[in-house]
């Protein structure tokens, strides 16, 4: 996947379409030699550097090098000095370079495939595809870090509209942030042999283990957000049941990450920092 910045191709039309200015009359040199630079610079970029460079046909890149031909053959000229005015009859090479280039352009990025992408709701889709994981509470990153990739994923099928794939990955990231959490209560390496929502929930309840609040919160998921990736013929619909099930797991994430402490991992490193400071101990008053 990527991003695509329409002002680009914009920019570059403009660029390529400044020949057509020119044509038919006779110009100042100074007047057309800097447009003629602009348009062959942009193009250059189009053909070598830019994400289209790879996926153009040869016929494209063919032409193109014919209008920049042309195009550095009369600034040659100009930059030479034997021009001081550009008649039309001087410009036909380039013209004519232009007229077998630019519909072939014009089809080739025809025949490319765009999407426009809508906001969902408040959610930007730039911060959704790019900033997914601001979603859920960032101690994730630290507390349950295993987590943090089906929230950005899951964020993204958000931004794009698929709704059932956005919900696999957000419930995928709720059970990474519960095994943390069940590991918490009975001790790392304690996971039921079969480790699913269900069966986590069912022996916190038996056993009256864990905060109450996260219990309901995660209960109430399993009764009113069932998984549809596990069902046959059970879709998430709309934006509607995306989000409110985006809502619905970050509670329980949320309550879930307050009662988490840090893994060994960041503690160690946070210790390492603090050993590593230069700052002076912290006075405590009473």
């Amino acid at each position: 996947m990527q991003r695509i910045d329409a002002g680009y191709l914009y920019e570059l039309g403009d660029a390529i379409r400044c020949v057509r200015s020119f044509r038919l009359r006779d110009v100042p040199a100074y007047e057309i030699w800097q447009p003629l630079a602009n348009c062959r610079q942009k193009l250059s970029g189009f053909l070598q550097t830019s994400i289209y460079a790879n996926s153009l046909r040869p016929i494209v890149h063919h032409t193109a090098n014919g209008f920049i031909t042309s195009i550095d053959n009369l600034t040659h000229r100009i930059v030479s000095g034997s021009l001081e005015t550009v008649t039309s009859s001087d410009q036909i090479e380039v013209q004519q370079a232009y007229e077998r280039f630019e519909p072939i352009l014009g089809a080739e990025l025809s025949s490319h495939v765009f999407f426009h992408v809508q906001p969902q709701g408040v959610y930007d889709v730039l911060a959704l595809v790019e900033q997914g994981s601001q979603l859920f509470p960032q101690s994730v990153h630290w507390k349950a870090p295993d987590a943090v990739r089906d929230i950005e994923e899951g964020a993204k099928a958000l931004a794009f509209e698929l709704w059932s794939a956005a919900a696999f990955h957000f419930h995928r990231a709720n059970e990474a942030v519960l095994r943390r959490y069940y590991e918490s209560i009975y001790g790392s390496g304690k996971r039921p042999k079969i480790c699913t929502m269900g069966t986590m929930l069912q022996k916190m309840s038996a056993d009256k283990m864990g905060d109450d609040q996260i219990l309901v919160a995660l209960q109430s998921i399993t009764k009113f957000h069932r998984n549809p990736n596990i069902h046959p013929g059970d879709f998430i619909e709309d934006s509607e049941q995306a989000f409110s099930l985006v809502a619905a797991l970050r509670a329980a994430m949320g309550y879930m990450l307050d009662n988490l402490p840090l893994t060994d991992e960041v503690a160690a490193l946070i210790d390492q920092d603090e050993a590593d400071s230069d700052a002076p101990p912290l006075i405590h008053q009473a």
